[in-house]
Formats: C-alpha cells, sequence, structure tokens
C-alpha cells in the first residue's frame, strides 16, 4: 500500500520557488502564510547584508545570531536568497558588461561626430565584445573584411 503523501511532498513547491511565484504575481499576499511571510523576512535579511558586501560567513552568523537558527539553516537561507535574488557575482559581471556596452556606445557616437571610421569600427568591435554576440551569433561579419 502506497503512502498517499509521499506522492505531495515530492510535487511541494519551497519557500524559495513560493517567494518567487509571489514576485511574479502568480500569488497573492493573502496566499502567504505566515511561515512563508517570516522566511521572505529573514531573505530580506540576508540579500540586505549581500548588498552590503559582507562576507558569507558574516551574513550566515547573523542570521543565526538574529532568528536563533542552526548554522545549516542558515546556509540554506544564504543559498536560496541567491537562487531568489540571483548572486552578487553575476550581478557584478551584468553590471560590467552594461557599463561596458554603453561605453561602447558613447565612443561610437563620439566618433560619428568627428567623422572617423577608424574610430567608429573600433568602438563596434568594442560593443561586440561587451555584448558577447559574437559568441551568439556566428554570422557576424569581420569588419576588417568589410
Amino acid at each position: 500500500m502506497e503512502n498517499s503523501t509521499q506522492g505531495n511532498t515530492r510535487d511541494k513547491k519551497s519557500n524559495a520557488e513560493i517567494i518567487i511565484d509571489w514576485f511574479e504575481g502568480r500569488l497573492s499576499d493573502d496566499e502567504l502564510t505566515a511561515k512563508q511571510r517570516e522566511y521572505f523576512t529573514r531573505l530580506k535579511a540576508c540579500y540586505n547584508s549581500i548588498l552590503k558586501f559582507e562576507a558569507r560567513s558574516t551574513t550566515i552568523k547573523k542570521l543565526c545570531k538574529t532568528f536563533d537558527i542552526s548554522d545549516r539553516t542558515a546556509q540554506r537561507i544564504y543559498a536560496d536568497t541567491e537562487f531568489v535574488y540571483g548572486t552578487t557575482r553575476k550581478h557584478n559581471r551584468d553590471f560590467k558588461r552594461l557599463k561596458a556596452e554603453e561605453m561602447a556606445m558613447r565612443a561610437y557616437r563620439i566618433a560619428l561626430k568627428k567623422k572617423d571610421a577608424k574610430g567608429m569600427v573600433q568602438a563596434v568591435n568594442s560593443y561586440i565584445r561587451a555584448t558577447g554576440i559574437e559568441q551568439d551569433e556566428v554570422d557576424i561579419p569581420i569588419f576588417q573584411e568589410l
């Protein structure tokens, strides 16, 4: 005889997945339980610490002390925070890429005003490298051969 609850626990969403559903509007505020709201409070505290560029170990210690939880639970909250919000390493890389794209576009506009074809080509090459589209799109022409 099978345990009928066994199938349900496998399909049950984690707290982090429920928070994501809530962020994305698939759940209303009323649908969150008190435990899920408390979990979100813990995620926010962890995320605030991450945004202050505090070390992972410092953040985990703060979570343990603030919420009176075990080290293992705090590590799980940290991992869930990165799952929900993304890692700071990824955000930093994305921000740097965006900044490089903007700089390349600004260099292109300056070169265009000066009617500097060589500067325009260099700016386009910088833009392509910053966006990484040369890795995504194989049909991009080699600008030196145009």
